[in-house]
């Protein structure tokens, strides 16, 4: 079996896939607008499971995770940070790419890459959406973090720190009327137009990874090289909102993610309160809680050890072990009735008669390593290298256990 060739083939003409700018300034108001795509079908997109998708948060490194679209910070001259994972990939097609006439801080802002090139079906798709334009203000009161607050009361511009010492101390201060400042919603909207181009665009399409819904990614926008960079505690608080309204406008699963580790922690604390609030969990069984919360216990004590099978392994493309026999077995040139009789029989004595017919355990080491080749991470393997855990047993041949971890700097 031949693997593709992981060069992106440019595809001339570029047909641009975009999203105009939303008019809205509500930050936890879901935009109106779509794609193109979705105005020529006649169709509005709208969420087509029984119940709303996921967000989870992953320390890692985005580009590597296994998802269906993820968000390429970029801004209004389609410039790109040399960190990204995929960069070699990425820094031809933006230097290629002729910039549409409306794309600007105020216009479009949204582009999705597999509408310029041919990307490689095995990596996760990126597309282009400018949150790098602008820079946040600087807190008026501290004079150091950025200001994410606006009081028009006392017309201050805070931080999510100064905001939070000032109207939480007494009953009046906390009646003060606050919104967002105008250059934080911009960089919110940026997330929102990027929701709703991808909802328009997976709309009736098959996950690219085998997963039940679709995942779609997303960085900590705006901290990284942006403007928000000072402002992380209250981009966290503002972008959670949108990524609840986006699983439940749309039903697929977004993961929130970072490669650092400070973020990450703030991250899951914003998330634990916004939770809270919402009362999100109240489905989940008080049993199934009670046991998420001994196994956190056992998780933070360092006595959790986690027991990896082909499951964690399966969302990301790659087979569990009757596909992976299936797979095998075609590469021995098995016929059909002999490929029958193998699904039947045990594991490893399906293993041992595809090893006679590729006539030495070499080939059969071969052709296994090639079938298991790991280009991403998992959801379930990215998560898992989150935990504070010292212990890993796993029963499985490829290495998307090790990339999941060197990407989210847990040491082996």
């Amino acid at each position: 079996m031949e693997l593709e060739d992981t060069s992106p083939t440019t595809r001339p003409p570029p047909a641009f896939i975009t999203t105009p700018s939303s008019t809205t300034n509500s930050a936890s108001t879901p935009a109106s607008t779509t794609s193109n795509s979705s105005k020529m079908s006649g169709e509005e997109p709208h969420n087509p499971y029984s119940s709303p998708g996921h967000v989870f948060v992953v320390r890692g490194d985005i580009s590597k995770l296994a998802c269906d679209a993820w968000l390429l910070p970029t801004d209004d001259k389609l410039s790109l940070e040399t960190s990204w994972g995929v960069s070699h990939l990425l820094s031809p097609i933006s230097e290629k790419i002729p910039i549409p006439s409306d794309w600007s801080n105020d216009g479009q802002r949204v582009m999705q890459i597999d509408s310029l090139v041919e990307w490689p079906s095995r990596l996760s798709p990126p597309w282009f959406v400018n949150v790098g334009g602008i820079k946040l203000p600087v807190c008026s009161l501290c004079k150091e973090a950025g200001a994410t607050v606006y009081c028009e009361n006392d017309a201050v511009k805070l931080c999510k720190e100064c905001d939070t010492k000032i109207h939480s101390a007494n009953t009046v201060a906390a009646s003060h009327k606050r919104v967002p400042v105008k250059d934080m919603d911009w960089y919110i909207e940026g997330a929102r137009l990027f929701f709703d181009a991808v909802g328009a665009h997976l709309h009736g399409k098959s996950p690219r990874f085998k997963r039940t819904r679709p995942l779609v990614a997303v960085p900590l926008i705006g901290t990284g090289e942006g403007g928000a960079k000072l402002s992380t505690g209250g981009m966290v608080v503002a972008l959670f909102k949108e990524l609840y309204v986006a699983v439940q406008k749309y039903g697929y699963d977004i993961a929130l993610v970072t490669i650092k580790a400070d973020s990450f922690a703030a991250i899951q604390v914003e998330r634990k309160r916004f939770e809270e609030k919402q009362e999100l969990w109240v489905t989940l069984s008080d049993s199934l809680k009670s046991e998420a919360q001994r196994l956190a216990t056992k998780a933070r004590q360092g006595d959790l050890v986690l027991f990896l099978g082909s499951g964690v392994s399966a969302s990301a493309g790659l087979p569990t072990w009757p596909q992976l026999l299936v797979d095998l077995a075609k590469v021995a040139e098995l016929t059909e009735s002999e490929q029958e009789l193998i699904k039947k029989m045990n594991f490893l004595d399906a293993a041992r008669v595809i090893e006679l017919r590729l006539g030495d355990s070499t080939s059969l080491n071969a052709a296994v390593a090639k079938r298991l080749q790991v280009h991403n991470y998992s959801l379930a393997c990215g998560l898992l290298a989150g935990l504070p855990v010292r212990e890993v047993v796993t029963t499985n041949f490829n290495q998307m256990w090790e990339l999941a971890c060197q990407s989210s700097g847990f040491r082996l």
